[in-house]
């Protein structure tokens, strides 16, 4: 089995550069990473804050779709099936 990285709240918050309470906000209502719930303590795999923050990127503010399938403007000038 893989070694897995836990971090605490405080230690998530910050490898994500979020404040605690935003991090505890986005467990109590959704829409944050995994977590684990161990009693009274909560833990976040690395991997987990990773994927959740992968799935976060964009290319512009405007939209709320993700990066999935989606190509900037300058990037269309390019074909992908030319040969060098």
């Amino acid at each position: 089995m893989q070694n897995m990285i836990s971090l605490s709240t405080p230690e998530a918050a910050r490898y994500l550069r979020l404040g605690v309470s935003t991090l505890n906000k986005y467990r109590f209502q959704g829409g944050g990473p995994l977590f684990n719930k161990l009693g009274a303590r909560v833990t976040y795999d690395v991997s987990d804050l990773d994927d959740w923050k992968a799935e976060r990127k964009r290319w512009n503010t405007a939209g709320t779709s993700p990066l999935k399938g989606q190509r900037r403007k300058s990037d269309s000038a390019t074909p992908d099936n030319v040969s060098p």
